[in-house]
C-alpha cells in the first residue's frame, strides 16, 4: 500500500512540474532566444507556421527553422497573454515576442502522448 501511495505522489508531482515547465520555461526561452529550450519538446514531428511559411518537419529541422528565426529577429523580451488547457490535457500559450525587428505573436499547442508534453505546433507572426 505505500509503494502505491509514493507512486501516486511521484505521479503528481511529475504532472505539476511538466505543467511549470510549460508556464514558466518556455516564456522565459523565447524572452531570450534559446531555442533549445523549446526545440527540446519538440514532438518527433512538429507543424511550424512562421511568417506565412508553414508545414510538418521532423524536430532536427523544426530546431534548425526556430534557430534561424532567432538569429535573424534577436527577441529582447515576451509578454504571455493567454493560456490554458483543454479537457484532453492539451495545453496553449498565446504571446507577444519583442525582438530587434519588431513584434511577433506567438503561439505553442502542446499535446498530451502518454504522461509527456509535446509542443506538437508553433506559430510566429507579425504582430498588427
Amino acid at each position: 500500500m505505500k509503494s502505491l501511495k509514493y507512486l501516486f505522489l511521484i505521479t503528481a508531482v511529475s504532472l505539476f512540474f511538466n505543467s511549470n515547465i510549460f508556464a514558466q520555461d518556455f516564456p522565459q526561452a523565447l524572452r531570450t532566444g534559446n531555442f533549445r529550450v523549446l526545440a527540446s519538446s519538440f514532438n518527433a514531428n512538429v507543424e511550424l507556421n512562421f511568417l506565412g511559411n508553414e508545414g510538418f518537419y521532423s524536430k532536427a529541422q523544426a530546431e534548425q527553422i526556430l534557430k534561424d528565426f532567432m538569429q535573424r529577429n534577436v527577441p529582447s523580451a515576451y509578454s504571455p497573454k493567454h493560456q490554458g488547457v483543454s479537457k484532453d490535457g492539451s495545453q496553449y500559450i498565446i504571446g507577444v515576442l519583442e525582438t530587434s525587428t519588431g513584434l511577433f505573436r506567438t503561439y505553442i499547442y502542446m499535446q498530451k502522448v502518454g504522461e509527456v508534453q509535446y509542443i506538437r505546433e508553433m506559430r510566429i507572426e507579425k504582430e498588427r
